[in-house]
């Protein structure tokens, strides 16, 4: 019950903490909120021409330091609801796993979703409907020390304690990011996000399956943890 009344109350509040965006702000009115929890990053090297290649323009595929990377990011939402109501029974909690990449289209940094697989039906569905995302339903599911899901395995363990991610890391590049692309018959769409600054650990761990990627990827994955955050969804809009 606690959560169910905190939850909302956070997710609204962090429209007021906004000195660590890129850019402004919509001057729209947000639409929806979730809550995030125990939000493993895993990234890999990948080979940046063939990302490219399902990259729409007039988006381009983003590296840092000359490396493209693509992340699987496996979470548990809670208190997900629109705007002006409480989390409703039977769509306000789910597991979900996002494999995604980074893109630009040449003013905002954003995230490029290859899949999201979400353990909610109906989620899948609105997903599907209002944003326009290639969701569909897959089990998930994440505690504090173990990752299991439809094309991923992995344990972890956190290393070091909370941080900020500073401007020009990697960190920065590929996880502070607050808008989401998209495409549909033949036109490109985004969302904008917003959230305070991630309060991330490191973490160290082994990935025993991962079968998920639409392309290679080379070596050990990055492991980044974070506890919780609170977002807040804009509508789709068109570019």
């Amino acid at each position: 019950m606690t959560e169910l009344l905190d939850a909302p109350v956070r997710q609204a509040g962090a429209i007021d903490v906004v000195s660590h965006r890129p850019w402004p702000l919509p001057s729209s009115t947000w639409v929806q909120g979730q809550t995030w929890h125990d939000v493993v990053f895993a990234h890999w090297q990948a080979d940046a021409d063939a990302l490219a290649r399902y990259i729409p323009a007039p988006l381009e595929l983003e590296r840092h330091d000359g490396v493209a990377w693509l992340c699987a990011v496996v979470f548990r939402v809670t208190s997900q609801r629109l705007r002006g109501l409480p989390p409703l029974p039977g769509v306000s909690a789910f597991g979900q796993l996002n494999l995604r990449t980074y893109v630009t289209d040449g003013e905002h940094p954003g995230i490029w979703f290859f899949s999201i697989r979400i353990t909610n039906r109906l989620v899948v569905e609105a997903m599907k409907r209002f944003y326009r995302l290639p969701a569909e339903y897959a089990h998930v599911a994440v505690d504090a020390e173990r990752v299991r899901a439809d094309g991923l395995e992995a344990r972890y363990e956190n290393v070091g304690d909370p941080f900020e991610a500073k401007v020009g890391t990697f960190e920065h590049f590929a996880i502070e990011r607050y808008r989401q692309y998209t495409a549909d018959g033949g036109r490109i769409y985004f969302a904008d996000v917003h959230h305070r600054p991630w309060q991330l650990r490191r973490a160290e761990g082994v990935v025993s399956s991962f079968d998920a990627a639409p392309v290679g990827v080379e070596g050990a994955p990055r492991l980044h943890h974070a506890s919780r955050q609170d977002a807040l969804v804009w509508p789709l809009e068109e570019l």
